[in-house]
């Protein structure tokens, strides 16, 4: 199993706990990783930790059973041409029938109609963050610095699965697959689950 943007390891350790015995975990921050490794070392663990760019993965292909890309990590990526790159990699380096899970958030919520209303209106009038590269992206100022995410739907997120290869998509609001405690949900937002997986079939063009 590959679990990308593992940051210090809460998944990789976690599918560890469950019973797989090859996880590897990659992270684009250097002292994510090193923080990862620390634990896995006082863990006794055997998860091993990288330093990747998940739009240039190290590995080979056809080499993973499963790629997870959790807490909405594909969509932290700016620019859909790097968040389609970054899927292409995805898929290259899971074996065939492979499996891929991600998180998004989904934009046609309804309680996010009203803010993404005005976002389309802004963008159809030319007025738009310029900051911002694609309808869907959102930025803000936070005490951490500046933040950014992409909010997809599923037409948009199938479309980029199917663009590079994956076939049996479905997906899942979080609220669909767990009983969350009320201040679990007051705390985060709602985000969907997706399930993809690596046919034989090419994509066209």
């Amino acid at each position: 199993m590959l679990d990308i943007g593992c940051g210090t390891g809460r998944i990789a350790f976690g599918l560890e706990s469950l019973g797989y015995t090859r996880v590897v975990a990659a992270d684009f921050s250097s002292g994510m990783v090193a923080s990862g490794s620390l634990i896995a070392e006082n863990l006794q663990s055997r998860v091993c930790f990288h330093k990747a760019d998940a739009r240039n993965l190290p590995w080979e292909g056809d080499c993973f059973d499963g790629v997870i890309f959790g807490f909405n990590g594909l969509f932290m990526i700016p620019g859909a041409k790097d968040r389609l790159k970054a899927m292409e990699e995805i898929h290259r380096v899971l074996k065939l029938g492979g499996r891929f899970v991600f998180t998004g958030h989904d934009r046609n919520l309804a309680n996010q109609e009203a803010h993404w209303s005005l976002e389309k209106a802004s963008w159809s009038q030319g007025k738009q963050d310029t900051r911002k590269s694609d309808f869907g992206d959102v930025i803000e100022e936070t005490d951490l610095g500046l933040m950014y995410i992409h909010s997809t739907d599923q037409e948009e997120a199938e479309t980029l699965l199917r663009t590079v290869g994956f076939s049996s998509i479905e997906s899942w609001l979080r609220r669909e697959l767990a009983n969350e405690s009320y201040l679990v949900r007051e705390f985060s937002d709602e985000c969907r689950f997706w399930l993809a997986v690596k046919s034989g079939i090419k994509p066209k063009g």
